[in-house]
């Protein structure tokens, strides 16, 4: 059935511009199989590149239930997720590393597909972390 429904409504949006996937990846029983489903089924590969608003990887490094997997599933589609920003100018990246959840091994994963956060002048994701 999962299938099916992606298939045929995955692209769709709501009033949000939100998807699917925006909803699975804010969703506590979202797990990197089913990320993959999505992306086997039904992906228009991040339409987000030029608009600031919230993408489906944003919800995902909120999402409390977060992992490494979870990341390199998403990353696998989608290699320059990482450094799109929503309309606060906030990487998902930002978010992850501002979490409680946040370790060690979810900041390496998000870097390994970032390695420039850390460049920027000013407040960085990184440091964010490192600061709470």
């Amino acid at each position: 059935y999962i299938e099916e429904n992606v298939k045929e409504h995955g692209n769709d949006e709501n009033v949000k511009k939100w998807t699917g996937l925006h909803y699975l990846c804010q969703a506590k029983n979202c797990t990197p199989q089913l990320l993959n489903t999505y992306f086997q089924h039904c992906f228009e590969a991040e339409k987000f590149e030029v608009i600031k608003f919230t993408t489906p990887l944003h919800l995902l490094c909120r999402n409390e239930n977060v992992t490494k997997e979870h990341l390199d599933k998403y990353m696998d589609v989608n290699i320059k997720g990482m450094t799109h920003m929503d309309e606060d100018l906030q990487t998902p990246l930002h978010y992850l590393c501002r979490a409680n959840y946040c370790t060690a091994a979810l900041i390496k994963s998000a870097l390994q597909f970032y390695p420039d956060a850390g460049t920027f002048r000013g407040g960085t994701a990184v440091t964010s972390h490192i600061h709470k």
